[in-house]
């Protein structure tokens, strides 16, 4: 039950913080009074989407607000690209590894932000306690343990229904349970707490009529037992200390990898960790004071945006300090105002220079023309003080790291981006061949009345010459 005195309390912070319509933001809260118990648990932002009728880009920047609010909580989490299931005990940015194991796949994948960390959020404890038990019954132990992103085939999902899932159960810390089960000659079977990575073979052959198996907090105390075919009982003490759940599976790898080759799953819009490092709205409402010295995260497709002021040092010395610092501040304000408005983040700030980062190069380049034209019309008003600004795009893989307490992005990418802006003159946008070949893009050009003039360049510390283009109006 939702606290009526803490919900009032965050429903005005929000209304004080978010900078949207009061009838938008009600609307927005309502839903909340209205939401199920594993909702009220994992709230993703496409099912909040949905209610309130906007769009995901729009209801994630809301949720951001509400977690600023108190009203939600925020997690991060890893999901396997072949089965959905969620790693758990990872809800924050700087849990997320490298990489991760899948217990049920039996498979270690790349944790990339762009595909496998997804966003959701759950309302604060102080707002209600959510009253859902994952543990009750094997469907609320599904809706715990995966994303529900994913999307199986029927032919897949039905295997699983039908054929490999075998029983559920659920077990109090201290407490024991035991399955029964028809066992076959050659069959393996595995008992599964994938909330907890643990596992244990189960061979049904010579063995015994019943096995005992314990949980602990690092795991099963065995990897492996046999028993013999015909009715056997599997007693599952459970001593990790918290509450868990099992399930038993009969496993044929060979007809699941079939499976999964002729239809495998896939995954429906989310909002994925990539999303939430390129929103301003995140950087400037979380400015990150926990991370880890270490922190590597990758990134499968960034776009990177780098810009410059030409002539910054003699305008220094023309106007003076104080004038000059007065153009360059409201320069900035102009750049962000662009990046901000094509759903990009500024990751940095260097002298009279800017870094940014956007989910889509179309995105990039939306921003890269509308600062070109706020710019010129900038110039316009002042006469004879003039701004040059100089952008440059590539996009490509990168490393999400901290530097000095802030997230940076990091690799081959980001120099390749700087090394073009590089190549820009007062006034102009350049952007390299992977920007060049997304058919958004190329639309973009078209329809802003530019050409896009090819070249190769030579760029300062790459070493093969790099295709570039440099934009200009026809």
């Amino acid at each position: 039950m939702i606290d009526p005195n803490a919900f009032k309390l965050a429903s005005k912070r929000l209304f004080d913080l978010a900078p949207w319509p009061k009838p938008q933001l009600e609307r927005f809260l309502e839903v909340f009074k209205e939401l199920e118990p594993a909702r009220r648990y994992r709230l993703s932002p496409n099912y909040l989407a949905e209610k309130i009728n906007l769009d995901l880009a729009t209801t994630a920047e809301l949720m951001l607000f509400a977690v600023k609010a108190g009203l939600l909580r925020m997690t991060w989490a890893s999901h396997c690209p072949s089965c959905g299931s969620l790693v758990h005990g990872m809800g924050e940015l700087n849990q997320l590894e490298q990489n991760f194991y899948c217990t049920l796949c039996e498979l270690d994948n790349s944790n990339e932000l762009d595909d496998q960390v997804e966003i959701n959020f759950s309302l604060a404890a102080e707002i209600a306690e959510p009253n859902f038990d994952p543990f009750r019954s094997y469907v609320d132990y599904t809706y715990f343990l995966f994303s529900e992103h994913i999307r199986r085939s029927e032919e897949f999902s039905c295997y699983l229904k039908d054929k490999a899932f075998q029983h559920y159960i659920g077990i109090d810390p201290g407490e024991s349970a035991t399955i029964n089960y028809q066992g076959q000659p050659g069959e393996l079977l595995r008992l599964l707490s994938l909330e907890n990575d643990a596992r244990i073979y189960i061979d049904i052959g010579q063995g015994p009529g019943q096995g005992e198996v314990t949980l602990r907090p690092a795991g099963f105390d065995c990897n492996r037992i046999e028993l013999g075919s015909g009715p056997v009982r599997i007693i599952i003490n459970n001593q990790s200390g918290r509450r868990a759940g099992f399930m038993l599976l009969l496993t044929d790898m060979a007809k699941l990898n079939q499976i999964l080759q002729k239809t495998p799953p896939y995954f429906a819009p989310f909002l994925s960790g990539k999303q939430m490092l390129n929103s301003q709205h995140f950087r400037e409402l979380f400015p990150v004071q926990s991370l880890p010295v270490d922190l590597s995260l990758k990134v499968r497709d960034q776009c990177i945006l780098f810009t410059d002021l030409k002539g910054s040092t003699e305008l220094y010395g023309k106007t003076g300090d104080i004038a000059a610092y007065k153009l360059v501040r409201r320069h900035f304000e102009l750049l962000t105002d662009a990046v901000k408005t094509h759903r990009g983040a500024i990751v940095k700030t260097m002298g009279d220079a800017i870094m940014a980062s956007f989910n889509e190069p179309a995105d990039g380049l939306e921003a890269a023309f509308m600062m070109i034209e706020e710019v010129n019309a900038f110039n316009l008003s002042k006469g004879e003080e003039k701004l040059g600004l100089k952008i440059g795009l590539h996009r490509g893989r990168a490393i999400a790291v901290n530097a000095n307490q802030s997230l940076d992005f990091f690799g081959q990418t980001v120099n390749l981006a700087a090394r073009v802006q590089g190549l820009a003159q007062a006034g102009e946008i350049w952007i390299t061949e992977p920007v060049h070949q997304d058919p958004k893009v190329r639309q973009l050009i078209t329809g802003h009345h530019f050409d896009a003039k090819a070249s190769k360049a030579h760029l300062k510390g790459i070493v093969q010459e790099q295709a570039v283009f440099c934009l200009v109006k026809t």
